[in-house]
């Protein structure tokens, strides 16, 4: 992110903290923050998400209807439905992964995960491709199947260029995309329907011959290792001084050792997510969160030790600010 760009995204939280649209409060309502600590992560994960999900589905004017809201009224009952269309976008996500995770083998992980299906909504597929490459660190393309044609969306890890081996692909068997394009992490493509698994037997054979040598397993990284005496609110304040964050100037990630579990619980709507309380060497209780981890309560059991990576934020709840973790992985020690 330029220092210009910075600069305006800086001025514009302060606008949207201070002097926030009818929208914007209908939004914070719906999502449960405060618009007076509106942040740039506020706007990726709660603002952007929901006002992007119409336009998703099948009703992009909603969104802007909300926008344009002219009273505090109106934009509440709009908020609502927009959330309603950001919960069944989830949904459907959430379908497509199901789906395309049971279509492969998980102990035999072909190069590229290739799936597509008549119920996959078009809008989609490219945040259930993002989803499962994530999950399983493979290339994957999934495609939503119409009459005659099927269009894709592709998603991709840092060893594979994926316009690269469309690229070889279309130079190979002239004629087998109808379209494609797209960059090196991400890309577009349509198929003929009968023609669906002759591409995925090629793109396969090009996956299979640029990673055969690789071993593939993500790389977590981290800014620097911290011990729980040194998390508290005083250097969240500090952290805060870096924003706006985002490309180029991504957020602070940390690690702590060797940290004892309290205890864990599922919570959320659809109790996806993970609450959970560590106990540091220093014997204070520090709470974390972990978005789509609730499984993990199934494996960490109280007074288990483990290293977490995670971000560090605050979280205001009846007035009262605390430190919170935001964990994004976690191990055994050693």
């Amino acid at each position: 992110m330029s220092e210009e760009n910075r600069a305006i995204v800086k001025d514009g939280l302060r606008k949207l903290r201070n002097q926030p649209r009818y929208a914007i409060q209908a939004l914070a309502e719906v999502g449960r923050f405060r618009t007076a600590e509106i942040s740039n992560q506020t706007i990726g994960f709660g603002i952007a998400p929901r006002l992007n999900a119409p336009g998703r589905l099948d009703k992009a004017s909603l969104s802007f209807d909300l926008m344009m809201s002219s009273n505090l009224s109106d934009a509440r009952l709009l908020a609502e439905e927009v959330d309603q269309k950001n919960t069944e976008r989830k949904d459907l996500t959430a379908l497509i992964q199901k789906k395309a995770a049971d279509s492969i083998q998980k102990d035999k992980l072909p190069a590229i995960i290739c799936c597509r299906d008549k119920d996959f909504n078009m809008g989609i597929v490219g945040l259930g491709a993002a989803r499962l490459s994530d999950t399983f660190y493979r290339p994957t393309i999934i495609g939503s199947e119409g009459k005659t044609e099927t269009r894709a969306s592709c998603r991709s890890i840092e060893e594979f260029s994926m316009i690269e081996a469309l690229d070889e692909l279309n130079a190979s068997c002239p004629g087998l995309l109808k379209k494609y394009g797209g960059h090196w992490k991400a890309a577009g493509l349509t198929v003929d329907n009968e023609r669906w698994d002759e591409f995925v037997a090629r793109i396969n054979e090009i996956a299979e011959h640029k990673l055969d040598w690789m071993q593939l397993t993500p790389a977590k990284k981290y800014d620097m290792e911290l011990t729980t005496d040194y998390a508290d609110l005083e250097l969240v304040n500090l952290l805060e001084q870096l924003e706006p964050l985002g490309e180029g100037n991504p957020e602070p990630l940390f690690v702590f050792r060797n940290l004892k579990v309290q205890w864990t619980k599922r919570i959320g709507k659809d109790m996806t997510h993970l609450k959970i309380a560590f106990a540091g060497d220093d014997g204070r209780l520090i709470d974390a969160v972990g978005f789509g981890l609730a499984e993990w309560c199934d494996w960490l059991k109280t007074h288990d030790r483990i290293d977490v990576l995670c971000k560090l934020e605050k979280n205001t709840y009846h007035d009262e600010t605390k430190l919170q973790m935001q964990v994004l992985d976690f191990r055994l020690p050693g």
